[in-house]
């Protein structure tokens, strides 16, 4: 039980030394496609045109299988940013796999 409250307190510190958005990529890689969902929507509020946030929803769309939401949300990112590489290369990687 100690290991685990241990544990708790450390991820609820690691967490909130990252930025919204480190912290969203953090839970994408590890699998956690709710709360980086939860990240997104909450970097979303504040910032509406950081194509990043759109680029975190597309990724985790994919992982999620959700294509269409993940070519929007990629659409969306390269429309923002002119077209980078990373909004790109998410963009194909989404259309590939729907």
């Amino acid at each position: 039980m100690r290991k685990l409250r241990l544990v708790a307190v450390l991820s609820a510190l690691i967490l909130s030394s990252c930025t919204g958005m480190d912290a969203g990529w953090k839970a994408q890689r590890s699998g956690d496609y709710e709360t980086a969902l939860k990240y997104a929507v909450a970097e979303l509020a504040k910032n509406p045109q950081d194509p990043e946030v759109y680029r975190l929803i597309a990724a985790t769309s994919i992982s999620r299988g959700q294509y269409e939401s993940a070519v929007k949300s990629a659409e969306f990112a390269s429309a923002l940013d002119g077209g980078s590489e990373q909004s790109e290369r998410l963009l194909r990687e989404a259309y590939a796999a729907r």
